[in-house]
């Protein structure tokens, strides 16, 4: 694991341009990738399973590629700059389904006390985590 990411790093580069970000100045995404925690996640780790307590944690994938599944059935895959663990951290639920790694990935990191201090230091950073979850909780089929 690696803190504090260079935003400069060339891999956190191309966040500035991804769609989950809009909305963010310059400033605000260089802000939040400061604010966050590279993660490395191997082959097949589980990073959260459905149903389980919501740690708080947000992440944006940075890289590789993460199946998400619910009730057994995969829903989705990720790609760079997909968020993940946002339901849980804006609606207060447990989680909604289980995110597996099908790659090695790289992950930005973004704990409960983080969130907590860049919604108030960023409120555009909010906005975003509550209109992903928003989409996310009215597409996908299993919220409960």
């Amino acid at each position: 694991m690696r803190l504090f990411p260079d935003p400069s790093n060339a891999r956190l580069e191309r966040l500035f341009n991804l769609d989950s970000l809009s909305g963010l100045t310059k400033r605000e995404i260089r802000q939040v990738i400061a604010a966050g925690t590279l993660v490395d996640v191997p082959d097949g780790h589980v990073l959260a399973t459905e149903e389980e307590l919501a740690n708080g944690s947000v992440y944006v994938v940075v890289s590789g590629s993460l199946s998400v599944t619910q009730v057994g059935e995969q829903i989705r895959t990720t790609e760079p700059g997909d968020l993940l663990g946002e339901i849980g951290t804006v609606a207060g639920i447990y989680r909604t389904a289980t995110v597996t790694a099908v790659t090695e990935a790289e992950l930005l990191q973004f704990p409960a006390t983080v969130v907590t201090q860049l919604s108030a230091e960023v409120p555009a950073f909010r906005a975003i985590l509550e209109r992903a979850a928003g989409k996310r909780l009215s597409r996908d089929r299993y919220t409960e």
